[in-house]
């Protein structure tokens, strides 16, 4: 459909759905659009559901109320494509302020990625993921398992899958801007190691003009050989650019040293100062720099096996406490 089919209630009505955790009623609705300066009662509400529910882009759940399709999330992320260009996105946006990580009690929500994986190849994904989860080329180690018909946002795990979230290098930005440090993530790129030595970026890709994730791009793409690296110690990894005010990179020293005893790391290179030959622009002069393996990384040799290609990245928050390290969760 044209985006000029949809009224701007309608419009809202998807927004609110899209970025609500739980199903809504007409009633609930009707006070979210309130707030948003559309005033129209529940009864306006139902007529809009029941043409909505016509057209497949949402399902009733009872008294519950209603929640998006499958179809009805894509639409959304199509009229408000827009909106969702560059980093932070409306949806990174959400999850930062959204997430209650305490880093000091290691308690709260971490942002993660999510990937689906079909029942009987489960046993083909166990070892490769014990594999690379003994390397530093991800943010953690900790998993977590989700069975069929169990869902994050917008991630639900269809009949005869599995699905596995893993912490996302985006939690650095949530953690570090809870703890009073603007970390802003300029660009993803392919970062090549040797012999498990970091050698640098091969490509990269700006977050300035994209709506997919620049890593979800290179591993999908086939730009990575993440299962050799973990391996041979040799070959092609997702990194993210992350830069901050140079006078703060002793705080930040002590939030990495805090994050690697809570099982978050990954760190290929940091420094008080972007070198020369490194700087996108001049702002980049007064700013010191951090290199992150990509949390990705630690579901690509699913991907690069051809196992699955169902790869989404910074997907939703997550519990970490509900999260252990592969050992004790893959079975």
């Amino acid at each position: 459909m044209s985006d000029d089919e949809f009224p701007m209630t309608v419009v809202e009505i998807l927004r609110i759905l899209y970025f609500s955790e739980s199903p809504k009623t007409s009633v609930e609705l009707a006070k979210f659009l309130k707030n948003r300066g559309i005033n129209v009662d529940s009864r306006t509400v139902r007529y809009h559901i029941s043409r909505l529910e016509e057209k497949g882009f949402i399902k009733r759940l009872g008294r519950k109320g209603v929640k998006l399709t499958e179809r009805g999330v894509n639409e959304v992320r199509r009229l408000l494509v827009y909106e969702r260009i560059g980093i932070p996105s409306i949806e990174i946006e959400k999850l930062i302020t959204n997430s209650d990580y305490d880093i000091d009690k290691n308690k709260g929500k971490v942002m993660v990625n999510a990937i689906m994986v079909p029942k009987d190849k489960y046993d083909l994904v166990v070892p490769l993921l014990l594999d690379i989860s003994k390397t530093n080329v991800i943010t953690s180690p900790l998993l977590a398992i989700l069975d069929e018909k169990e869902s994050i946002w917008h991630f639900e795990v269809k009949e005869g899958h599995v699905g596995i979230l893993g912490i996302s290098s985006r939690t650095y930005d949530i953690i570090f801007q809870k703890n009073g440090i603007c970390l802003q993530s300029t660009a993803t790129g392919l970062y090549q190691l040797e012999n498990n030595t970091p050698k640098g970026f091969m490509e990269i890709i700006s977050h300035l003009g994209t709506t997919i994730s620049p890593g979800e791009l290179l591993i999908r793409g086939g730009y990575t050989s993440v299962h050799k690296v973990a391996s041979t110690g040799s070959g092609y990894v997702t990194a993210a650019i992350k830069t901050f005010s140079s006078f703060l990179y002793e705080d930040t020293i002590k939030i990495l040293e805090k994050l690697k005893k809570n099982n978050i790391s990954g760190i290929a290179e940091h420094s008080c100062v972007i070198p020369e030959n490194k700087r996108v622009n001049i702002m980049d002069k007064n700013k010191g720099y951090l290199v992150v393996y990509g949390g990705a990384n630690y579901f690509a040799p699913i991907v690069e096996t051809g196992v699955s290609k169902k790869l989404e990245i910074a997907r939703d928050l997550y519990d970490i406490q509900k999260m252990k390290k592969p050992e004790k969760v893959l079975k």
